[in-house]
């Protein structure tokens, strides 16, 4: 039996991955301001794994009490600022973490087949747009900047608020961002040579794919030993 630690658990992800657990799992405790248990701090019961989905403000405090018992943390929060991003590597240093900007396994598949065709076509243009609800705090999202670093030649930008009269540098990965209604993820990579376009595209229909993803790391990273690893990982099976 896998004992779950659920950090945001009353939140809509954390209420997600609660209800999607795998055969042999179940929670060991639900953390939530709105829970019994409020702080991760406070819980010393027996626990395999730790997925958080509560807020990239507590992936430090998360992080190091997932050190001090030296259990696997599956960061699924987003946003992480860089001092957050640098508390993620030096976890890593001593037990296994699993972060990715975004827990969909289709996003994965997304991103290896655009990459591939990036390396194809060498000298095009890479444009990503992404469409989210009304309610989305962040812009462009951690899915999009994501998807740029991963796609950015080495001397290109990424821009996020294009406009005025300035032209476009051939390198440079533009990211355009809608925010209306209550589209739940859509991310688009096009790649074009002026010659021919590819389009990958990607939509959530339900958010539980994203607690699926989570709970797949955990099984993924519970096995493994420390490091950091991401979707790249657990697609490949690494």
């Amino acid at each position: 039996m896998t004992r779950i630690v659920i950090t945001g658990a009353c939140g809509k992800m954390g209420r997600e991955v609660a209800r999607g657990l795998f055969d042999g799992m179940h929670i060991a405790v639900s953390v939530d301001l709105r829970s019994h248990c409020k702080n991760i701090s406070d819980y010393r019961g027996e626990a395999d794994v730790i997925i958080d989905f509560s807020s990239h403000t507590a992936t430090e405090e998360t992080l190091t009490y997932a050190v001090r018992r030296g259990l696997p943390c599956v960061i699924a929060s987003t946003g992480q600022n860089s001092r957050e991003r640098a508390a993620l590597t030096r976890a890593a240093a001593h037990i296994p973490v699993f972060y990715s900007e975004n827990m969909s396994l289709g996003i994965a598949v997304l991103l290896e087949s655009a990459k591939a065709a990036a390396e194809i076509m060498r000298d095009a243009e890479i444009e990503i747009i992404e469409k989210h609800h009304s309610a989305k705090l962040d812009s462009p999202s951690g899915t999009a900047l994501m998807l740029a670093r991963e796609l950015l030649s080495e001397n290109g930008r990424i821009v996020t608020a294009r406009n005025g009269d300035e032209p476009r540098a051939g390198h440079d990965i533009g990211i355009s961002s809608v925010r209306i209604g209550n589209i739940r993820g859509f991310h688009e990579v096009i790649i074009s040579n002026g010659k021919e376009t590819l389009s990958f595209s990607h939509e959530v229909e339900d958010r539980s794919v994203f607690a699926r993803g989570a709970l797949s790391a955990a099984c993924f990273i519970i096995k493994k030993e420390k490091g950091l690893y991401g979707m790249y990982d657990l697609i490949h099976l690494k």
